[in-house]
């Protein structure tokens, strides 16, 4: 991005937790609506999850 037309945006990511956080300052350009704000966040986000899911069996429920 040029930047002569850039904006800082703060993105924080938790789950709860005090010490479970993660927060960055990114550049933008300063032309972005809120919905694409919303979709670099969904981006930036999904760098710092790691789950998955998966069907339980009976019996199986105590099981990571």
């Amino acid at each position: 991005y040029s930047k002569e037309y850039v904006m800082k945006v703060k993105f924080s990511l938790s789950i709860g937790y005090p010490t479970a956080t993660h927060k960055d300052t990114v550049e933008l350009p300063d032309d972005l609506t809120d919905e694409q704000i919303e979709d670099e966040y969904q981006g930036w986000a999904s760098n710092y999850i790691d789950g998955h899911w998966s069907r339980v069996q009976e019996g199986d429920e105590d099981d990571d």
